[in-house]
């Protein structure tokens, strides 16, 4: 609701922002938003640049979940424009992802993200019959946890 407001309000009208994002979701909560909109800088990445260049591709911020969310989500949008192109980027993205270290130490941080994107994404990529079932095998089998992944393709 506060993202949808957001967005009709109008260059002349900024002077209401923290009223319209209090009023909406109350003060502590507006506080954190505020200072989310303060300090994002945004993705600074440009998933098309990368294409043809895929072992370039690192994370920018690797701690903040959220630009890797939005990272994985944009590499949604473009497969799903155009899956043949983007397809090693994806799986650049995927093995970056995975071998990422967290703050333990510890690697494999984003399996479960990566996971959720995997599952979704290959089941459309299924369904819209645009890549072929073998196509699509072959690629998980170069996807770093492809031990997880349990695929079928008719």
């Amino acid at each position: 609701m506060t993202v949808k407001i957001l967005s009709v309000l109008d260059n002349n009208e900024q002077e209401f922002t923290e009223e319209l994002i209090k009023g909406c979701i109350g003060e502590t909560a507006g506080n954190f938003f505020l200072k989310f909109l303060q300090d994002h800088k945004g993705l600074e990445i440009v998933i098309p640049d990368f294409t043809g260049k895929e072992t370039e591709f690192r994370l920018p911020y690797p701690d903040r979940h959220d630009h890797v969310s939005q990272i994985m989500a944009s590499m949604v949008y473009y497969l799903e424009q155009n899956p043949k192109k983007y397809m090693e980027l994806w799986i650049q993205v995927i093995n970056v992802l995975h071998n990422e270290e967290n703050k333990y130490g510890n690697y494999a941080s984003y399996d479960n993200l990566i996971m959720k994107y995997l599952f979704d994404n290959i089941k459309l990529l299924l369904d819209s019959k645009v890549l072929l079932p073998s196509e699509i095998k072959e690629f998980s089998k170069r996807v770093p946890c492809y031990n997880l992944l349990s695929l079928t393709g008719s």
